[in-house]
């Protein structure tokens, strides 16, 4: 038995945006029953995090060169990565799940430094029993950009091979698989008996040196594929509920940022998994908070935010007894954390407000110039940037069915729609034609 939307069960984008809206208030009526039943105490907890860039702090020297490289204005805060991943650890070790899954982009470049204290971190949180299961993203191997940062400077330092990886992280799903796939840093794990996770490393890192940059596509090859195949076998002949997790998406979380993001083979791997029964991937490397349905297959692809981006939120996934998996988010609560050890950083102290702004502002910039160069800095740019802004924000967290309630129909957007950018407006119309349920809360149900 594997998982999947038993009918009106799903939740996430269809295809066919008029299915979602036709049947959404039954959705909706269907989501509020399941979460209503209590998952109970027995139930098998998993967080998921992805996307986490993380840089060793023996990597830089807070000089020029590094605060120039973390300003950057992708929206990761890796000028504080450090306290998020000691606010994670310090939730981890609260809560006390049984699992943790990391699907990818762990270091910033790739750096073996960032790995090594990365897999410090994953041994204590095993040592205190959160077994931890890990995948290589594309940012993570073969990387020709991994740098040091001293003063004025940036430093060449040591990335890691496919091998390097495999030794560094093989206490973290490696080393414990029931399989490894020989063709890829693919593996599948059984944490607890009825449940196995398909761990698949989807990363074209192989041609990295030659290209001077990291392949930010992925696919999964033919001998993964025939590997995923037999093991889905076994799976199904222990009674195992199945799904996967990856760093790619196999389902496009947008319509003008896809190509390189979903993998490069999706349809056919969505014909496997619809052959197969697998209903649910959780995936990363978008940065985003998103879960979408493949209307052909039934499959849900859960995206979940990235931890070093805005609003730095990582997925919950509980596994009870009716063999329904339920997912759900939680921002990562860093102003608790800074309490609790005593930090006087007054930007640790009040970091939810600090790091919206601070994402708001980088998401303004990206739209500022949006009505060209002849309007920039007048009333009517300053409005277009500004709603720029509030579309990303709640496309980062997920939550845009708030849009709704003020952009639609708004001046700012009437703004963006005439705007002769044509990226920006159509990344910004694109988030408005998202047709998502509720991407922080989704429940998959068993599929016989």
């Amino acid at each position: 038995m594997h998982l999947g939307y038993n009918g009106d069960m799903g939740i996430g984008k269809k295809r066919q945006g008029h299915w979602a809206r036709k049947r959404g208030a039954v959705l909706a009526f269907l989501v509020l029953a399941c979460l209503a039943m209590a998952v109970g105490e027995d139930a098998f907890r998993i967080v998921v995090t992805t996307d986490i860039h993380y840089l060793a702090s023996s990597l830089h020297d807070q000089g020029g060169a590094f605060q120039r490289f973390a300003s950057g204005r992708d929206g990761k805060d890796l000028l504080h990565i450090k306290a998020l991943l000691d606010s994670l650890d310090r939730e981890l070790l609260a809560a006390r799940p049984a699992l943790l899954i990391v699907t990818g982009d762990l270091t910033s470049n790739g750096e073996k430094a960032s790995h090594e204290a990365m897999a410090a971190r994953f041994r204590a949180l095993e040592k205190a029993g959160i077994q931890v299961l890990v995948l290589p993203g594309n940012h993570d191997i073969n990387n020709p950009w991994a740098r040091a940062f001293k003063g004025e400077s940036q430093l060449v330092t040591d990335s890691v091979s496919p091998e390097d990886f495999l030794r560094i992280y093989r206490d973290f799903g490696p080393g414990e698989a029931l399989s490894r796939d020989a063709a890829s840093l693919s593996y599948i794990a059984s944490p607890r008996r009825g449940l196995s996770i398909l761990m698949l490393d989807s990363n074209l890192y192989r041609g990295n040196a030659e290209r001077g940059a990291p392949a930010t596509n992925g696919r999964l090859g033919p001998s993964t594929l025939d590997w995923i195949r037999r093991e889905e076998a076994k799976a199904r002949a222990r009674g195992d509920v199945l799904f996967a997790a990856l760093h790619h998406s196999l389902v496009d979380h947008s319509s003008v940022i896809a190509r390189g993001f979903t993998l490069d083979n999706a349809a056919e791997v969505l014909a496997l998994f619809k052959e197969l029964g697998i209903g649910l991937a959780l995936t990363g490397h978008v940065h985003i908070q998103d879960a979408v349905q493949d209307e052909a297959s039934g499959l849900c692809d859960i995206a979940t935010n990235a931890l070093s981006v805005w609003p730095h939120q990582y997925g919950i996934l509980t596994f009870g007894p009716d063999r329904v998996l339920r997912y759900r988010t939680r921002v990562l609560d860093v102003e608790a954390w800074a309490r609790a050890t005593g930090n006087t950083d007054p930007y640790l102290l009040g970091y939810a407000k600090e790091s919206e702004a601070a994402f708001r502002q980088a998401s303004a910039l990206m739209g500022s110039a949006i009505l060209g160069q002849d309007r920039a800095g007048s009333a009517e740019a300053g409005l277009a940037s500004q709603t720029m802004a509030t579309l990303n924000l709640r496309y980062f967290a997920g939550r845009q069915e708030e849009n709704s309630r003020d952009i639609l129909g708004s001046e700012g957007l009437a703004l963006l729609e005439e705007a002769p950018s044509p990226f920006v407006a159509a990344y910004a119309l694109s988030i408005l034609r998202d047709n998502s349920l509720d991407d922080n809360r989704v429940d998959i149900m068993p599929r016989d």
